[in-house]
C-alpha cells in the first residue's frame, strides 16, 4: 500500500508540475502576442517568421544589447534633435543608417516587438508627427539592407491600416524582392484598393524582370494614373540602379539588358497614349533614367503616321533624351 500511495503521490506531483511548465509557456506565449512595438503588434507577424525572429533578436539582445539604447536614444526624430540641425521636421533614418547593418535586430524589435525607450524611460519621439517620422526611417533603413530574413516584418509594415506608411513599405518590400515581396506587391498592384498606389511604388524599387513587366502591363492598360506608373518604370529601369546591382553580382546583366529594353519600349509607347503634362513629364524622365542607346530610333518608329501632337512631344522627348545622353 505504501509503494502504491508513493508511486500516486508521484504521478500526480508530475503532472502537477508539467501542468505549470504548460502554464507558463502559454503565459510567455501569450505575452509575446500581446506585446507591440511603434507600428506593428508581434501578433501582426507570421507564427513562423515571429519564432524565427524572436530567436535571431535573443541572440542579438545578449550579443549587441547597447544598439537597443541606441536605438532609444535617437535624437533626429525629437524637437530638440531637429532644432540642433536646423531642420524644420524629424528625420532620424540618417542617423539608424549610420548604425550600419548590425542594428537591423534593434529596429526590428523597436517596429514589432517592443517600443523603444531608454533605461530612464525616454522614447525617441514626442509628436505623433515625429513618432511617424522614426517608424518612416525604420522601415525605409530596414529596406535598404535587401536582407530576405527582414522580408515577413517589411510585409506586415505594408499591410498594416495606417496609410501613411503604405508607401515607404512598399518600397522597402520592393528592395528586399524575394518572390514572397513581388507576388505581394503584384497582387496589390493589379487590383483597386487602398494599397494600389503605393504597390505601384513599390514595384519600381523591386529590380527584377517581372515587375518591369507588371507595370508595362499596368501603363498599357490605360491606369487612371500613368504618372505614377511612369515613375516607377523609370525607377525599375534605372540604369545607375542596375549599374551597382551588377557589380556586386555579374550574372544579373542578362536581366538589366531586358529590363532597360522593356521598359524604354513600354514608356515610348506610354508617351502615345497620354498626352497631359504630368505623364509626358514622368514617361520623358523615365526614358532619361533607362539610358537605353536605342531611344531615339525607338521613338523615331513610334511618330510614325501618328498625329501633330504626338509627335510633338515624342520629338521633345527625344530632344531631352539627345541633352541627357550628352552630360
Amino acid at each position: 500500500m505504501k509503494l502504491k500511495s508513493h508511486l500516486l503521490t508521484t504521478t500526480l506531483f508530475a503532472a502537477a508540475s508539467l501542468t505549470a511548465v504548460l502554464a507558463v509557456g502559454a503565459a510567455q506565449s501569450a505575452e509575446a502576442l500581446g506585446s507591440q512595438g511603434v507600428l506593428l503588434r508581434t501578433a501582426d507577424l507570421p507564427q513562423a517568421s515571429r519564432v524565427a525572429l524572436q530567436s535571431a533578436i535573443s541572440a542579438d539582445q545578449a550579443k549587441n544589447p547597447e544598439l537597443y539604447q541606441t536605438v532609444a536614444k535617437l535624437r533626429g526624430c525629437t524637437p530638440a534633435g531637429y532644432a540642433d540641425r536646423r531642420r524644420p521636421m524629424a528625420e532620424c533614418g540618417r542617423e539608424m543608417r549610420l548604425m550600419g547593418p548590425q542594428a537591423r535586430w534593434a529596429l526590428v524589435t523597436a517596429l514589432a516587438f517592443d517600443a523603444p525607450r531608454t533605461a530612464e524611460g525616454r522614447q525617441p519621439y514626442v509628436s505623433d508627427s515625429d513618432k511617424a517620422a522614426f517608424i518612416r526611417g525604420a522601415v525605409e533603413t530596414l529596406g535598404m539592407l535587401r536582407d530576405p530574413t527582414l522580408s515577413p516584418v517589411l510585409q506586415a509594415a505594408f499591410l498594416q491600416q495606417d496609410s501613411q506608411f503604405f508607401e515607404v513599405a512598399a518600397q522597402a518590400v520592393g528592395r528586399t524582392a524575394t518572390d514572397s515581396d513581388l507576388a505581394l506587391l503584384t497582387q496589390s498592384a493589379r487590383s483597386s484598393n487602398p494599397r494600389q498606389a503605393a504597390a505601384v511604388s513599390g514595384l519600381g524599387e523591386c529590380k527584377r524582370l517581372d515587375s518591369a513587366k507588371t507595370l508595362a502591363q499596368h501603363l498599357q492598360g490605360r491606369t487612371a494614373a500613368p504618372q505614377l506608373v511612369a515613375n516607377a518604370l523609370g525607377r525599375v529601369a534605372s540604369a545607375w540602379a542596375w549599374q551597382a546591382l551588377v557589380r556586386v553580382n555579374p550574372s544579373v546583366q542578362a536581366e538589366a539588358n531586358q529590363v532597360r529594353e522593356l521598359v524604354a519600349n513600354a514608356l515610348v509607347r506610354g508617351l502615345v497614349q497620354h498626352g497631359d503634362a504630368e505623364s509626358v513629364k514622368q514617361l520623358t524622365n523615365g526614358l532619361m533614367m533607362t539610358e537605353w542607346p536605342q531611344i531615339p530610333a525607338l521613338l523615331d518608329s513610334a511618330a510614325a503616321g501618328q498625329d501633330a501632337a504626338v509627335q510633338a512631344r515624342l520629338a521633345e522627348a527625344q530632344r531631352r533624351f539627345v541633352d541627357y545622353s550628352k552630360r
